[in-house]
């Protein structure tokens, strides 16, 4: 945990830093991230996401402790798609949910994480935090922040269904396929 703490302070210094050392800070920030998952074993191949081995247990830190790594995602997603990586993999490897304040951003970034101009990678680890949070949302009458709630049933679902369905010229030949099969 003690790395994470690391982390954290890295990219608090990153983010009131000048835009020259912010890179630096950010740099060295995935570089510390790197070790962590070296260091628990955890393995980074999108290919090992649904593995539940490598669970990281016995964490005593509240939500809150984790906001700063759901700003850290919606500041980067969209300019490193490997750091946005690396910080939905921490997310999913260490069960972590979301403080109240945060859902909103949370969802957001997880969306447009999802989004079908993404690399795979990032899409399979964000639907991978996605079905984390499944009980969190799946109960979408207990949720009490109306703004959210719409946001899950009319973006957040969809962005689901995207991340899993199959490439537009995938989906062509298999759409061929079945009409030539049937006639």
């Amino acid at each position: 945990m003690r790395n994470l703490d690391v982390c954290r302070k890295i990219y608090l210094r990153a983010r009131s830093s000048e835009q020259s050392d912010a890179s630096v800070s950010l740099a060295a920030l995935r570089k510390v991230l790197h070790f962590t998952f070296a260091a628990a074993g955890v393995s980074r191949d999108p290919a090992h996401l649904w593995y539940p081995s490598w669970f990281l247990q016995g964490d005593s830190h509240s939500p809150e402790d984790f906001d700063w790594l759901v700003d850290y995602l919606d500041y980067i997603y969209s300019s490193d798609h490997d750091a946005a990586y690396d910080i939905l993999l921490l997310l999913v490897v260490m069960k972590v949910r979301c403080s109240p304040a945060k859902q909103h951003q949370f969802i957001e970034s997880l969306i447009a994480c999802m989004d079908t101009n993404m690399p795979h990678h990032l899409r399979h680890v964000a639907l991978r935090a996605a079905h984390n949070a499944r009980e969190q949302y799946s109960s979408i009458n207990a949720i009490d922040d109306t703004k959210l709630r719409d946001m899950i049933l009319t973006e957040f679902s969809p962005a689901i269904l995207t991340a899993v369905c199959p490439q537009r010229s995938s989906m062509m030949i298999l759409t061929a396929s079945s009409i030539l099969t049937t006639t």
